[in-house]
């Protein structure tokens, strides 16, 4: 497969919504990534991803069933899965998958899971025994 008129390098930009609305896949060849914000918007665009296992998204696309994970530099199974996206039946899938996942990840749910965890952390201070 040709690239030129397929890919478009876009450059800086600040809202990545109309990209994740144009693309079919979103792929992150990640050599280290722990926090991959990008793969979360793409995956709460209803996105099927491809990365490695050097991204912090990774157990969660595995988790979820939200697209294909290859070891960090292995260009032929990055290929590979990249190849496997070309099915549609496949995308939709995994595109659900993605969706589905990103669910919980609201910001209200991650500010009760804080105030949740602060709580707990301060209910066993509060019992511990003065040093």
């Amino acid at each position: 497969m040709e690239l030129p008129g397929r890919v478009t390098f876009a450059g800086r930009t600040g809202d990545l919504r109309p990209f994740f609305g144009a693309a079919d896949v979103f792929v992150s060849p990640s050599l280290y990534d722990p926090s991959p914000g990008t793969v979360l918007q793409a995956m709460a665009s209803g996105l099927p991803v491809v990365t490695t296992t050097k991204s912090g998204a990774a157990e969660l696309l595995l988790e979820y069933d939200a697209g294909l994970v290859c070891t960090s530099g292995d260009a032929s199974g990055l290929a590979a899965h990249m190849r496997a996206l070309e099915d549609p039946a496949m995308r939709a899938h995994f595109a659900a998958n993605a969706l589905r996942a990103t669910l919980p990840l609201s910001p209200s749910a991650i500010t009760l899971q804080l105030v949740l965890l602060y709580r707990d952390l301060l209910a066993s201070i509060a019992k511990a025994p003065n040093s």
